[in-house]
């Protein structure tokens, strides 16, 4: 069997793979984890009440909506989105295929108490800058991880040093610190 890591080799057991195609209509934020680690988190991208993603179905694609409320709609524009290979995986992730993970997020396992598996997808259009006074157009790559019916978690992996990045050492992305795992839940 091929090696994982340093030629270690993992079985991972597979749940499904859900087809975000499913989550069409809004998903809200509800909360950013792993704020407290900051000195001023203020200076983060936590102010999202009432931001949501939508998903939804064109031309036999998936576009990705969001709202033009909150901190993150400085970071993502409506696109169509596309799998793509894990990016910046926290430090003990395991590739599982060509665009899925599992990760332990240290920020999301007060909310799931067990490893998730994470499903990659680049989005041709994001505000790499984090910073809509100084907008910088290009791909950014998320993962969507899918606790229920109801539950997903948005994690950020990859964009431009930005202002309030504490830890961005010799600019590497940390996808745990600044990642800024976030629960959305379906509106119902």
């Amino acid at each position: 069997m091929g090696g994982v890591g340093q030629g270690e080799a993992k079985n991972v057991p597979q749940r499904v793979i859900v087809d975000p195609r499913r989550h069409r209509g809004n998903q809200y934020h509800r909360q950013t984890r792993g704020l407290a680690v900051f000195d001023d988190p203020e200076l983060c991208p936590i102010h999202n009440e009432g931001f949501s993603l939508s998903f939804s179905s064109k031309d036999g694609g998936l576009v990705l909506s969001p709202s033009a409320t909150g901190d993150f709609a400085n970071y993502y524009r409506e696109c169509s989105i596309s799998n793509c290979e894990p990016k910046n995986m926290v430090a003990k992730g395991v590739v599982l295929g060509s665009c899925s993970s599992e990760e332990e997020n240290m920020f999301v396992m007060p909310i799931y108490s067990r490893p998730t598996q994470e499903i990659y997808y680049k989005l041709p259009s994001v505000n790499r800058s984090f910073d809509n006074s100084a907008e910088s157009l290009g791909e950014g790559v998320i993962s969507l991880s899918f606790l229920s019916d109801d539950e997903i978690i948005v994690s950020i992996h990859d964009y431009d040093e930005p202002g309030f990045a504490l830890w961005w050492e010799d600019g590497k992305f940390d996808a745990e610190m600044l990642g800024f795992a976030s629960l959305f839940r379906r509106q119902k």
